[in-house]
């Protein structure tokens, strides 16, 4: 899967997400689905400017079957098996005795998000079919593409479809069944960091920016110096959430994922990976490890900004700063790149952990473009 600026390996039917179809004047269609495998995951990335994330999810109606496949992967994810493809024979079994409980209705949607000028937005498309009629839609292609061969505007040989038909083309072939599609556009949640800090966020230098311009996917590279307490206590709190161990110039990948206007942040230091979840609270920056909640003022400096320790909660409930870690973060620019510099430290027990380095883009060419061409 490419995400995060980069390919990344995932086990097909995991990450389970709970979607509501839904078109205007129809009755919403629920399902779960879970990743799975498709050509697009190779060829999409690579045709739009940017390389964006893509993924793909399925999900079969009959949430008994749905349920046992999901159940099944979990040997693959903790390594036991190296995959199902063994078990192909019994599953075919199963669906075709659980298929009495299956229906006709079956549902796609496709979500799009990006910045148009200075809005950020999220386009879906939505296509919900009854009575069966969902298995004509992968065939509908063939007919006009069949027209555009015999009529010499295609040259026959196998390639990718993308980009060869217009959506507007199947709306007749849609109108022969019980296939309803519907377009919507709205605006999506603008960048965390800018709602939080307002216009100062606009003044940051332009790394820093770079670096929280999370708009679905996002994702940047660089290296990494850590240095972790010492004594027992400590070791066993950079254990408990996962800090990585001491280390420098090591290979830093940092993957931020927004959905709703919450961010995921997974920090990659040398295979190490630790996250946390930060979202808006009130005028304050809301960051979660496990049941630990921090909420922190964003200050802007001479060269980016800085993060101050305003409340702390534990499982919800508020504790006295007293008790709470000492945080020294700041964020700037310097040769061009986004510097963190971060360091943690517990009451009586001292340091936790110290991690500071640099990031930036992926691909470091192709951003310079793009900012050479958005000054233009």
């Amino acid at each position: 899967i490419w995400r995060g600026g980069k390919s990344e390996e995932a086990t097909g039917l995991q990450e389970t997400r709970r979607v509501s179809y839904q078109i205007k004047g129809l009755r919403p269609h629920v399902r779960s689905v879970r990743l799975c495998d498709v050509p697009d995951l190779d060829s999409l990335p690579s045709r739009y400017a940017g390389k964006p994330a893509s993924e793909f999810r399925a999900g079969s109606d009959i949430r008994v079957l749905d349920f046992l496949l999901w159940i099944c992967t979990w040997p693959v994810v903790w390594g036991w098996l190296k995959n199902l493809s063994r078990f192909t024979f019994p599953a075919l079994l199963a669906q075709r005795f659980f298929s009495i409980f299956g229906g006709d209705r079956s549902a796609m949607e496709v979500r799009l998000f990006g910045r148009l000028g200075a809005n950020a937005l999220e386009r879906k498309w939505t296509v919900i079919a009854d009575n069966g009629d969902g298995m004509w839609i992968p065939a509908l292609a063939a007919p006009l593409l069949a027209r555009k061969i015999v009529s010499g505007e295609l040259e026959f040989g196998a390639r990718s479809s993308s980009g060869l038909l217009d959506l507007k083309l199947f709306q007749p072939y849609f109108d022969r069944y019980a296939i309803q599609t519907e377009i919507v556009e709205q605006p999506a949640s603008d960048y965390l960091y800018r709602r939080v800090m307002g216009q100062d966020f606009d003044l940051l230098p332009p790394a820093v920016q770079y670096a929280h311009e999370v708009l679905g996917d996002h994702g940047m590279i660089g290296s990494t110096q850590v240095i972790r307490g010492r004594n027992a206590l400590a070791v066993l709190v950079a254990r408990l959430f996962r800090f990585p161990d001491s280390g420098t110039n090591l290979p830093a990948h940092v993957h931020m994922r927004e959905e709703k206007g919450v961010e995921t942040w997974v920090r990659n230091f040398d295979g190490q990976r630790f996250a946390s979840t930060l979202c808006q609270m009130g005028n304050l920056l809301s960051e979660r490890f496990g049941p630990f909640n921090f909420a922190m003022a964003l200050r802007r400096t001479n060269d980016g900004l800085s993060m101050h320790m305003r409340k702390a909660y534990f499982l919800g409930m508020r504790f006295p700063l007293a008790l709470a870690p000492r945080i020294q973060a700041r964020e700037y620019e310097a040769d061009g790149r986004f510097h963190f510099d971060v360091d943690i430290a517990l009451p009586v027990i001292g340091r936790i952990i110290l991690y500071q380095g640099h990031l930036q883009p992926m691909d470091l060419d192709n951003h310079a473009q793009e900012q050479s061409h958005a000054q233009h």
